[in-house]
């Protein structure tokens, strides 16, 4: 998977990444509405090389968890 190019100009190969999101919605009444939701719980990092999978590390991303609180009302 290439996505791009390092600042050298070089390609860029992005290794393989996955992270656990999850949300809770509940229905208080029928038109209002709370809610949770969390992104990358596991705060998973974003590996990046130069040319090819076995090269140089060129770039570690490291995204932080989100936790958002909402709630909704239906008129």
């Amino acid at each position: 998977n290439t996505s791009g190019s390092s600042t050298l100009s070089f390609p860029v190969v992005t290794d393989d990444r996955g992270q656990l999101n999850a949300s809770v919605n509940y229905d208080v009444t029928d038109n209002f509405i709370v809610g949770i939701e969390g992104v990358n719980l596991t705060e998973e990092r974003i590996d990046q090389y130069c040319v090819n999978q076995d090269a140089l590390l060129c770039f570690v991303g490291l995204p932080d968890r989100r936790i958002t609180i909402g709630a909704s009302y239906r008129f």
